[in-house]
């Protein structure tokens, strides 16, 4: 009398019942980077080596480059974030 479909049918029920009990996580990332190391049209990612198509404000550690890779982020000597031992560089778009 009651098939799979039905089966399934309770299961998705269930899940939805559960989603809507857990509670929604109201999370968010806050770069600490107060200084930015510079403003140029630089994305190692996209176009390493030669100069991008677009603008970014680059922050973190000064081993950032046109050039770079993971040894020479991992050489960077300081760091414009407010936590001084994150040696990482982040890079936003700049919109005009």
């Amino acid at each position: 009398m009651f098939g799979q479909g039905s089966l399934v049918f309770s299961y998705l029920v269930t899940i939805l019942a559960v989603m809507i009990l857990i509670p929604q996580a109201a999370a968010f990332w806050r770069l600490p980077c107060l200084n930015k190391l510079l403003v140029e049209r630089n994305d190692p990612i996209v176009s390493p080596g030669t100069v991008a198509g677009h603008l970014h404000t680059i922050m973190g550690g000064n081993g950032f480059n046109f050039t770079m890779d993971y040894e020479k982020a991992r050489a960077s000597t300081c760091s414009s974030c407010t936590v001084k031992q994150d040696l990482s560089n982040y890079w936003i778009p700049n919109i005009f």
